[in-house]
């Protein structure tokens, strides 16, 4: 059956004259292929949009904006990088060895995505880091500060990096704010920020203490989405580009 005959037979119920019909396809098909092949690929994409944003098969979480480099290192010496952990979701928290008053940091919350992380693994890499704001911290401080959170290495761990690390990524590029005393005291905001694996700031949640329930489906929206694949993914695509605005 020739193609022509394909699309008159799927039209005859339309409302339109047939002349009408016939000389648009006759029309769509004296185009070249390939323009042919581009026109229908976009009207699939619009139509698949479309029906997203009219039924929502997914949730998401919105993209924010970019994550800073990072450049730490943890209580091994190795690499705690933005190209390291690229296809990783990180839940990166900030805390201090000395703080000038009880530290506000959210261990706690930390603590029970990763029971949760021991009861079912995710299906796609995801690391906690506790990045602590004291500049040059050593390696025992950050191995004695992971045994005191409870911090499994599988999952967890302490970062640390020297003055000016710590200002690029988390004062300029995370907006946390923090300083230091004369003697060393570290006084800071508390935050936990979720980055997925392609480096975007998934989630910020500004307080000493998240809500493990808001935090944990957060979490498990945007492992679901980088787990996601074909159509399910370009659904997950379509949100993001007709639902979700920065916030």
């Amino acid at each position: 059956m020739k193609v022509s005959a394909v699309l008159q037979a799927g039209t005859a119920g339309c409302d339109a004259p047939t002349a009408f019909r016939g000389r648009l396809h006759r029309e769509f098909l004296e185009l070249p292929a390939g323009v042919r092949v581009v026109g229908l690929s976009l009207t699939v994409v619009a139509c698949a949009a479309l029906a997203f944003a009219l039924w929502r098969p997914v949730q998401v979480v919105p993209l924010l904006h970019p994550a800073p480099l990072l450049t730490f290192r943890d209580a091994n010496g190795f690499p705690v990088t933005s190209a390291g952990l690229d296809g990783t979701i990180v839940l990166l928290q900030f805390s201090a060895l000395r703080c000038a008053a009880p530290c506000p940091d959210g261990h706690a919350a930390l603590q029970a995505i990763q029971r949760r992380f021991d009861a079912s693994p995710p299906p796609v890499p995801v690391r906690l880091v506790t990045v602590v704001l004291d500049a040059g911290a050593t390696s025992a401080a950050l191995r004695a500060r992971e045994t005191a959170m409870g911090a499994a290495p599988r999952w967890w761990r302490a970062a640390a990096g020297d003055a000016r690390a710590l200002k690029n990524a988390i004062g300029a590029g995370f907006g946390v704010y923090y300083t230091a005393d004369a003697a060393g005291r570290v006084a800071f905001e508390p935050a936990t920020i979720l980055v997925d694996g392609r480096g975007i700031v998934r989630a910020e949640y500004r307080t000493a203490s998240p809500d493990v329930r808001r935090l944990a489906r957060d979490l498990d929206l945007v492992v679901r989405e980088a787990a996601s694949r074909g159509p399910v993914r370009a659904a997950y695509a379509a949100a993001h580009l007709f639902l979700c605005y920065p916030r």
